[in-house]
């Protein structure tokens, strides 16, 4: 058996474990711990190999605010941690979004961040083209950037939250200890509007727009959520 195997199987005694027969729970637990014993697998290990990590391209190597904000209030509605890793190479840097989180919600998690991100760069593109097409290139990039800050403050308040249970929590907390030990905080990009009357008037676009987006829950408890775009 590989490592992963061993783990699956440690999980499912367990699971037995908490059986409310008390000698098949004993038998289960023992089993466990021999286990761990013979593969040298630790408390931390075999909690934390119930939480994976599923990864978003992030829109630039350092992300702007509004887009941190969008993957913050994601990763939190679906009890997800949300990690941005950068990255180099022979094509240049580039940075990933990780959600780390367990099965479903954590997959869930990364279609609906996917997805909100597309729908918000295309909101984006309509503003600049309906709004912003007489603005400076400066001036037109960080008054986007304003309308998206709104945009994403009216849908963080559509997307229902999934609370984590102690099991989860404990997994996922297991899994940062082992796999991101010392994260550092990054500074998202900003940009500043010089005039803030148009600063307001963006904001309130963007919060007009968000608020129109439509998220539908598929069939099932653990279907992903359908993203239908902008009512009308």
């Amino acid at each position: 058996m590989n490592r992963d195997d061993i783990l699956r199987k440690i999980q499912k005694c367990l699971a037995l474990a908490k059986s409310g027969v008390a000698a098949e729970a004993a038998a289960a637990l023992r089993q466990a711990q021999a286990l761990m014993r013979e593969h040298g697998l630790s408390d931390l290990e075999v909690s934390a190999a119930q939480a994976l990590e599923l990864p978003v391209p992030a829109g630039a190597t350092v992300p702007t605010r509004h887009e941190a904000r969008l993957a913050g209030v994601v990763a939190d509605s679906f009890g997800c941690e949300v990690v941005l890793q950068a990255s180099s190479g022979f094509f240049g840097s580039h940075s990933t979004w990780l959600l780390i989180g367990c099965a479903p919600a954590v997959d869930v998690a990364q279609y609906t961040l996917q997805v909100l991100l597309r729908l918000m760069a295309k909101a984006r593109k309509g503003h600049i083209k309906d709004n912003l097409r007489r603005c400076g290139p400066k001036s037109k990039t960080a008054r986007a950037d304003v309308f998206c800050q709104g945009w994403v403050q009216a849908v963080g308040h559509l997307v229902s939250r999934v609370e984590r249970t102690d099991e989860q929590e404990a997994a996922v907390l297991a899994y940062m200890q082992l796999k991101h030990p010392g994260l550092e905080q990054f500074t998202p990009r900003a940009r500043h509007v010089k005039h803030q009357q148009h600063a307001w008037a963006d904001h309130a676009a963007g919060v007009r727009a968000g608020s129109d987006v439509q998220l539908h829950r598929g069939v099932g408890a653990d279907a992903a959520p359908l993203m239908l775009g902008h009512g009308g």
